[in-house]
């Protein structure tokens, strides 16, 4: 009672008062809000993404780094902050998103101190998501021609020993989806096309790593043929370049049990 009767000096009804008093306290809570939502800085932007990088809460650490594209356009953390999002989606297994920001950082920034990291990382992206031999073979591709842009562009990074090994495991999915097609062929007895693969495979996949099994179906599928001369070379260079081979040893059991037959 007091205190309406102090404020009665002013002229004030007590609802005036109250009003007077709520409207106080809204400035008051505003004013500390606006306080405590102070923007950070660049910098706190990115630091607080790679803090949350690290403990994996890759969605929040996400938040941070696009805040930097929003609020800081010109700044310096930018590029860092354009390949951590990329980063927090590869990481969350979104390969096509990661892919799509990977390639706006190359976009961007093609001579940046992170493109050859963009660069491999696209590749991964496509490795990651890459199918068994014997079904598509897209994102091999796309992987394959990451990584050959990688070894060309960048042969000096740091990574170019881990791109070389990710780019031969590609070309030797090609090579294997290459050779089940080849295969299939042999055993509808469309014996031509079977050797036009395999040939394909020798000359676009030298590298190949199941050469011995592509000299062996070339051998059956040039005799099954009646090329008699293309037989031979295979089964020579079968022998003389791959002697442990366990298709060298099923092509001597043939020969064997050809031979006991005849």
């Amino acid at each position: 009672m007091r205190y309406w009767r102090r404020m009665n000096r002013f002229g004030l009804s007590p609802k005036r008062c109250l009003a007077l008093m709520m409207l106080i306290l809204a400035f008051a809570w505003h004013w500390g809000c606006t306080k405590q939502e102070r923007v950070r800085s660049d910098f706190e932007l990115y630091q607080g993404g790679m803090n949350l990088f690290e403990k994996k809460k890759y969605l929040d650490a996400r938040k941070q780094f696009q805040d930097i594209e929003v609020l800081y356009p010109e700044s310096r953390y930018l590029p860092l902050a354009r390949v951590g999002i990329a980063n927090t989606y590869y990481e969350e297994g979104a390969y096509d998103e990661a892919a799509v920001e990977y390639r706006k950082v190359l976009e961007f920034y093609p001579l940046g101190k992170l493109s050859d990291w963009a660069q491999y990382r696209l590749g991964m992206c496509h490795f990651k998501q890459m199918l068994s031999e014997d079904r598509d073979q897209e994102e091999t591709q796309e992987a394959c021609s990451a990584f050959e842009t990688f070894l060309a562009q960048y042969p000096k990074s740091p990574l170019v020993n881990e791109a070389r090994e990710k780019y031969q495991i590609c070309k030797d999915r090609l090579g294997g989806h290459e050779l089940s097609i080849a295969k299939f062929y042999l055993k509808s007895k469309s014996y031509e096309v079977a050797i036009a693969r395999l040939q394909e495979i020798l000359s676009h996949y030298p590298q190949f790593s199941r050469k011995d099994e592509v000299f062996y179906y070339l051998a059956k599928a040039a005799g099954k043929s009646g090329k008699r001369q293309l037989e031979k070379e295979a089964v020579q260079t079968l022998i003389s370049q791959y002697p442990n081979s366990r298709f060298t040893q099923r092509l001597f059991m043939e020969k064997k049990e050809l031979k006991k037959v005849n």
